[in-house]
């Protein structure tokens, strides 16, 4: 099994300019990134950020994430708590083999991004 999620900052939430978001979002990719890899049997990899725009004040920046617990030692409770300690998430479940794709076409987005 694995797990996808969402990030997202919104400026609905957030009183701030899109570049300002981008870089709040930015902050907690790097901050889920680090606390992932410091789990040792988990596989995971994100895509660059997109900005949805709805109309001139309000926007997202969203960054989706794949996740795949390797082993059975490590926890899907720990994985959770790991990344909900920086930002709760709602989490779905889909199969190994797509998130396992998913991560490989976007293996460079793993630790750094560029905004698109």
């Amino acid at each position: 099994m694995a797990i996808t999620f969402t990030q997202y900052v919104d400026s609905r939430l957030h009183d701030a300019r899109p570049r300002e978001l981008l870089s709040l979002l930015k902050r907690r990719v790097e901050l889920i990134d680090g606390a992932l890899q410091a789990l040792p049997t988990v596989e995971f990899g994100h895509d660059a950020p997109s900005r949805i725009k709805w109309d001139a004040n309000t926007y997202q920046w969203r960054v989706t994430y794949w996740v795949i617990k390797r082993t059975r030692r490590q926890t899907w409770k720990a994985i959770y708590a790991a990344i909900d300690m920086i930002q709760p998430v709602l989490y779905t479940e889909i199969q190994t083999a797509v998130a396992a794709n998913l991560i490989a076409l976007h293996k460079s987005g793993a630790t750094t991004f560029q905004a698109r």
